[in-house]
Order: C-alpha cells, then sequence, then structure tokens
C-alpha cells in the first residue's frame, strides 16, 4: 500500500533528525525563504500544497513554489551528500576518483596513480566491483599515458576489468532470478518465474544455484543464490529444514565476513529478517528470540536502518502475541512503537496500520477497551487511503469490542449501521455481509436459542475461505473468535487459557 507524496515532502520525511540539524547549520540561512519552506514542510504531518500557499501567500514563493521546491530538493541533496562525505566505503571511493580526475587535470598524474592504488586496494577488500571497474579504468589510462609502466601491468588491469563484467553479468543474473522466485512465492501476478517441478528445481540448484567455492565467491553472490534455494526448497520441495539451512547461510556470511557487513547493512539486515520471518513460522523460539537481540542491535549500530525498527517491532508483536505475552506488548513494544512512527512520520505506512491492528486486538485480550477504541480512530483516520478489506477488519474489531462486554444493545445498532453502508456501497465481501447477518440474527434471538444459532453460524465460515475479506480476518482474529463463540464466552477469556 503505497501513500501517493509529494517528492520534496519524501525527501525531508526521509531525513533524520541529525540530517535535519547538518542541513539547519550548514545549508540554511535565517532570512530566507528556502529555509522557510523547509521549515514548514517539516512542520507537516502530511504534505498539502494548498497549505503551503496559503502559509506564504504574502511572499513571492507562494506564486513561485515549484521553482523553490526544486531549489530546496537540490540543497537537500547537496547538504545530504555533505553530510555522508566518506561516512561510506562507496562514498570514499566515489569521491576518490573525483579526486583523481582534478589530480589529472592539475597534472599530478604520480599523486593520482597513488590515489588510484588506495581505492582499488579499498574496493577489492570490500567487493566493491561496480566501483571497480571505473577504477581500474582510471589506473590503465595512468599507466599507459603518464607512468610509463610496462604493458603487462596494463593487460593484468584489463583482465580484472574483464572477470569483474562477467562476475556483475552473473550477480545480476542472479537478482534477477531471485525476484521472479520472490514473485512466484509471494504469488503477485507479474511473477515471471517458471519454475514448476521438482526437477527443474533440482537442475537449478545444480548448476546456476551451486555454490562451488565459498572463498572465491562474492559475499553478493552467495547472498542471491542462498535466497533463491532457500525459495525452492519452500516452494518446490516442502523442505523447511534446508530453507532455514539457506537463510542461516546468508547470515553466516557477514559473520564470516565482518568486514563487510557495516558497507552491506540493508542487505545483512534483509537476511536477518528473512531468516526470523522463517524461525517464527517454524516455531524456533530460541533462535528466534536470539536472532531478534542481533536484528535489533544491527539497527541501533547503523543509524541509516532507523526507520526498519517498525519490521522487527511487527515480528516482534506476532511472536508475543502468539506465545500469549499480552502485557508485554503493553508495556513495552506499545510506548516503543508510538515513539518510533512519530520519529520517523511512519504514520501512513502500511506496517504501521499491521501493527496498529494488533495493538487493538492486544487490548482486546486485556480488556483494555479505551485502548482498543484508541487504535481504532487512529486507523479509520488511515481510511481514504487503506483497502476496504481493512476496514471492514476495524468494523469488525469494533463490534467485537461491544460484544465483549455485552454490549448487546450497541453493537446491534453499530451492526444496522454498518448494513445500511453495505448497501449504499454495494459491499463486495459476502463473508463480511454473512458476519453482519449471523452475528444480529444471535442477537435477537432467545438466549436459549443462541447458542444452537452459533453453532450453526461458525459451521459456515469455512465456506468462505476463498473470499479476501475472510482470508485477511483469519490473520488477526477469526480463530480465536469462532473459539469463543462456539464455547459461549470471551476472546480475552480463550485467549488467557492458550498455553
Amino acid at each position: 500500500m503505497k501513500i501517493p507524496t509529494n517528492n520534496l515532502f519524501a525527501l525531508v520525511e526521509a531525513m533524520s533528525a541529525s540530517e535535519k540539524r547538518y542541513f539547519k547549520r550548514h545549508y540554511a540561512s535565517e532570512k530566507n525563504l528556502t529555509t522557510d519552506l523547509f521549515d514548514y514542510v517539516n512542520s507537516q504531518t502530511g504534505y498539502n500544497e494548498e497549505q503551503v500557499k496559503l502559509h506564504f501567500k504574502d511572499s513571492k514563493l507562494s506564486k513561485n513554489l515549484k521553482v523553490y521546491k526544486v531549489q530546496l530538493s537540490d540543497l537537500l541533496l547537496k547538504s545530504l551528500v555533505s553530510y555522508y562525505s566518506k561516512k561510506s566505503i562507496k562514498s570514499k571511493i566515489r569521491q576518490g576518483l573525483e579526486e583523481i580526475d582534478i589530480l589529472l587535470q592539475k597534472q599530478l598524474y604520480s599523486v593520482a596513480l597513488s590515489k588510484c592504488k588506495k581505492i582499488k586496494e579499498l574496493a577489492i577488500v570490500k567487493e566493491e566491483k561496480e566501483y571497480l571497474i571505473p577504477i581500474l579504468e582510471c589506473e590503465i589510462k595512468l599507466n599507459n599515458f603518464f607512468s610509463g609502466k610496462s604493458e603487462l601491468n596494463i593487460k593484468q588491469n584489463v583482465q580484472m576489468v574483464l572477470d569483474c563484467s562477467h562476475e556483475l553479468i552473473d550477480l545480476y543474473q542472479l537478482k534477477d532470478l531471485n525476484y521472479e522466485l520472490s514473485a512466484q512465492n509471494n504469488k503477485e501476478r507479474d511473477a515471471s518465474a517458471s519454475i514448476r517441478t521438482k526437477e527443474e528445481a533440482a537442475q537449478l540448484l545444480k548448476t546456476k544455484l551451486h555454490i562451488s567455492d565459498p572463498e572465491k565467491e562474492s559475499l553478493h553472490i552467495q547472498f542471491y543464490k542462498n535466497s533463491s534455494r532457500a525459495i525452492l526448497y519452500k516452494l518446490i520441495f516442502s523442505d523447511a529444514e534446508n530453507e532455514l539451512k539457506c537463510k542461516e547461510a546468508n547470515i553466516k556470511l557477514f559473520e564470516n565476513k565482518s568486514h563487510l557487513a557495516e558497507n552491506n547493512a540493508s542487505i545483512y539486515f534483509a537476511a536477518l529478517y528473512n531468516y526470523l520471518v522463517t524461525c517464527r513460522s517454524q516455531n524456533k523460539i530460541a533462535e528466534l528470540e536470539q536472532g531478534l537481540l542481533k536484528i535489533s542491535k544491527l539497527v541501533a549500530d547503523t543509524p541509516s536502518l532507523g526507520r526498519n525498527a517498525l519490521y522487527i517491532y511487527y515480528l516482534e508483536i506476532k511472536h508475543l502475541y502468539e506465545n500469549n505475552r499480552f502485557e508485554e506488548i503493553k508495556n513495552r513494544i506499545e510506548p516503543d512503537v508510538i515513539k518510533h512512527v512519530s520519529k520517523y512520520k511512519q504514520e501512513n505506512e502500511h506496517l504501521t496500520v499491521l501493527t496498529f491492528i494488533y495493538f487493538s486486538i492486544n487490548n482486546l485480550v486485556l480488556q483494555d477497551y479505551h485502548q482498543v477504541h484508541f487504535y481504532l480512530r487512529r486507523l479509520f483516520d488511515k481510511a481514504k487511503n487503506l483497502d476496504n478489506n481493512y476496514l471492514r477488519l476495524f468494523d469488525i474489531i469494533e463490534l467485537l469490542s461491544h460484544l465483549e462486554t455485552q454490549d448487546h444493545g450497541v453493537a446491534d445498532v453499530l451492526i444496522a449501521t454498518l448494513k445500511r453502508r453495505t448497501r449504499t456501497q454495494n459491499e463486495q465481501s459476502s463473508f463480511y455481509t454473512f458476519l453482519l447477518n449471523g452475528i444480529r440474527e444471535i442477537l435477537r434471538a432467545p438466549i436459549d436459542d443462541r447458542l444452537a444459532l452459533t453453532k450453526k453460524f461458525t459451521e459456515q465460515w469455512d465456506n468462505y475461505s476463498d473470499d479476501s475479506f475472510y482470508q485477511l480476518a483469519e490473520v488477526f482474529i477469526l480463530k480465536d473468535w469462532k473459539k469463543a463463540q462456539n464455547q459461549g464466552t470471551t476472546i480475552a477469556e480463550i485467549r488467557s487459557k492458550v498455553n
């Protein structure tokens, strides 16, 4: 679920507090409309161009807003480039290449060659093959035209360029294969992979995805091979053990090549996260909890990964909820997530929606109905940006909160309201309509008839398994609700008895 936004607002929103402070200190000015525009856009929770124009109606910025937005975007990017100057391996190499160009213009060839050798060694050690090619080209030029070095050195460099090119082609092919398999695994519409049989998968494992020499193959090559192997073991062979082993192998890649971890933090995060998702699905509790500590430390130690912490929170919430650690979610996770979402302005992100759904259901279990409705209000505020199935889910959670407290009169009024809405909006989910009608029938039936009606009602739920709303609701609440209905009790009571 992508929320449309303005490019300038997206850039400001993506900046950390320290990056913004750096901009204000080094690139801003007190009497400057560009700075004023930055301050105002930074204060918005969502970009509203009309509000911006209204705020600056007495200045030339309002009439020339497009120009000022471009100027501010350019200035912010210059600030970010300066902020991160030589803070990463890639930045050091890029700046090194620019410095070599300047040295060549000044005809300082020996200094340029010395600089070239240093960044070449850095690119080799850090496995930055994309950058190694332009470095080698510089070295060939310097050796050939300026330093009088032997032809042998030039041939060696040309061979290295060819080797790098071949390796990059292999890497890009592996990436494409991995994305295709991921799409096929996630059953996305644009999945173009054609792996259908065990024979095809086995052949891939023996050829393209075979790791022949871990000492010689780069981290990225091995990473994408392991990732694709894991998907094949899951998707084609239903081999959970080997799936987990492949994902664990990707983590060991970074542990065995720790000098590459910082430079590839986002890939390391992906490796850890994918491993932990599988640990949770396979109920590997000890491995999951150990891994959560490891990935949390990685994010804490890597400022650029700060926004990704929401993925960890969501994974941990699901783990804690499944293991009935409801108080821990409420007392430890909830406050941290609220602070995190506010800090990174992630209120409109899909993962925030999923997290808040769990918070509302968790509070339902804890019988804190005030907090249930607090999160539902925040969720309904995003209604215009959400798929209709999420709105239906919020309706059902709200309805459940009234059923849990035996407020049957309020529940009946809410059902009437929701049913009116389904008539005016041409309701597409037959399961949603079925739920509303079934609950209303049970609520209005004599008390002695309710248990039999409820049993008949819940027995029909599985008939709607193809309904997209049913599939969403099953992820969050259906199983517990069905059990509570059949036992004539509450979800809170059911969850408190789960071992």
